[in-house]
């Protein structure tokens, strides 16, 4: 029997009786409403859905983002409250789908939907779509079913702009995971296709912006006004507010970092062993996770600006976490990774040095919850029958993710 729906049903519970307790106990103060959904992204595509594409010279304006939602928004009518509940079924109907055939414990399945970057999912913001199209590029990967994956690359690059990211990550993932007794033809096949699709999702997100407003591939150029250009990180990283958030980027700064370790040595095992075929034991969607977890650190880390001194990663956490990605990359590592002794070393070695990398020690709550985050990483890969302890990490990661509301209510930045 699938427990995954009653699981569903037990968090939000949990997350809605939690919430009732601390407004209660005036803990938290805030409750959503038309007017505090609207920060933030939610404001721009509000924007989008009312008036469509407005180009504005030299400044910000909503031409950053990409057309599917809002244009769903205005299709819909909905209101800010039902536009998030809207998400959030979108968002459940993709996590069961995602995992539905997976061997996942309770446990593990708890914890993910109780990362606190999981609000997102509930706010009038494009996460759960991205989720969704996502889903189905990996579900495309685990079926080997082409035509669900290249609707997924489609419509995933009018969501936001992923392309970038994608077509490499496609490429990468096709060539380690190419089998030599396959025939050429096949490779090429699967990189033409699902390139081809990423690449209209793109060119179609820019022409309905050169309708709107004459300007072409403008979501690029207008990256310098949201202060986003190619640095070379200063250490320790930050964000707005590291008080309240850096723990949790912290930890996604982390994970991408273990990720780009296991790309890293995947490319070098396929230069090494190139008579070989080192993957059968590695899906093509992990392969494909684990890349779009390591570009996206990678960008988050080296495409944005500097605040007080440090590099903000600013929506490291949220870029990371509330993706499909995430959930399938880890759950391969607490399921079929097995570590040799360097891996293991590499990976403390990445753990500690994220310690530092990040800040995250100067501040309480945040190291708190780095530290049980990976603690609760281990007992799930190597303490099984201490896993039932796993609750107290849950119930923490909920008490954030209802501050995390909270905070976005008021309009503080939470990712």
């Amino acid at each position: 029997m699938n427990r995954t729906p009653l699981l569903i049903f037990l968090h939000f519970n949990i997350f809605v009786i939690a919430y009732l307790l601390l407004l209660h106990y005036q803990v938290i103060d805030a409750v959503p409403d038309e007017q505090n959904l609207l920060n933030w992204d939610a404001f721009w595509y509000h924007d989008i859905s009312e008036k469509g594409y407005v180009f504005v010279p030299l400044q910000v304006c909503n031409m950053a983002f990409f057309p599917l939602f809002p244009f769903l928004w205005k299709l819909s009518q909905l209101s800010a409250l039902s536009i998030c509940l809207l998400n959030l079924a979108i968002f459940i109907t993709s996590f069961y789908l995602l995992v539905w055939k997976e061997a996942v414990s309770p446990i593990f399945l708890l914890i993910m939907l109780g990362s606190p970057s999981f609000i997102f999912f509930g706010l009038p913001y494009s996460e759960s779509l991205s989720f969704l199209f996502a889903t189905m590029i990996l579900l495309g990967y685990q079926l080997k079913y082409s035509p669900i994956k290249i609707s997924g690359f489609l419509l995933a690059a009018t969501v936001r702009s992923v392309s970038l990211l994608f077509i490499p990550a496609i490429i990468i993932t096709e060539i380690l995971t190419y089998d030599r007794k396959q025939p050429k033809r096949r490779l090429l096949l699967n990189l033409f296709y699902s390139i081809a699709a990423c690449a209209s999702g793109l060119m179609i997100s820019a022409y309905v912006q050169f309708r709107q407003t004459g300007r072409w591939f403008y979501f690029l150029d207008i990256q310098q006004f949201w202060k986003r250009h190619w640095i070379v990180p200063k250490f320790p990283l930050t964000t707005y507010d590291p008080e309240r958030i850096i723990g949790v980027d912290g930890a996604a700064f982390v994970i991408g970092s273990i990720a780009a370790f296991h790309c890293l040595k995947w490319i070098f095992l396929r230069l090494r062993q190139r008579d070989s075929h080192p993957f059968q034991n590695i899906p093509k969607a992990v392969v494909f996770s684990a890349l779009c977890l390591a570009g996206t650190t990678f960008l988050d880390t080296f495409f944005t600006f500097n605040l007080k001194g440090a590099t903000n990663i600013w929506s490291l956490n949220r870029h990371l976490f509330c993706s499909p990605f995430f959930l399938i990359y880890l759950l391969w590592l607490v399921r079929d990774f097995k570590p040799e002794k360097s891996g293991k070393l590499v990976i403390a070695l990445l753990l500690i040095c994220g310690t530092y990398f990040t800040g995250v020690y100067q501040h309480t709550l945040p190291f708190i919850f780095y530290l049980t985050f990976f603690c609760a990483v281990l007992v799930l890969k190597f303490a099984d029958p201490f896993k039932n302890y796993l609750i107290l990490f849950y119930l923490l990661s909920v008490f954030i993710q209802i501050c995390f509301l909270n905070d976005f209510l008021h309009y503080k930045w939470v990712g």
